[in-house]
């Protein structure tokens, strides 16, 4: 249940409504309002954890842009195809292993 609460806890810091967190995370009402009470007004924890998780992302999409961008100004040449192909491999494994 803790896994849900701190899942809880990053949706309601990204701007998620009750209802949506709810319906994606399987959980109350009641639950959600108490996690929300706890960032609120004592959930030290959750907010340590809520930021490291939303620094993260952010360095990791600015890392996959800036990425994109050096495959952009590489010239076409067998390198450029092969990254390409890698990156596309790893998107495909990213995605299987969010849903499994």
């Amino acid at each position: 249940m803790l896994a849900k609460r701190l899942a809880i806890a990053i949706l309601l810091a990204k701007g998620y409504r009750y209802e949506t967190i709810k319906s994606i995370l399987k959980v109350s009402q009641e639950t959600i309002a108490r996690v929300n009470i706890s960032l609120n007004y004592q959930g030290e924890g959750y907010e340590i954890v809520v930021k490291k998780v939303l620094r993260d992302e952010k360095i990791e999409n600015l890392l996959e842009k800036a990425g994109n961008i050096g495959l952009s100004i590489l010239p076409n040449s067998s390198l450029k195809r092969t990254l390409e192909t890698t990156k596309r491999k790893e998107k495909v494994r990213k995605s299987k292993t969010s849903l499994g």
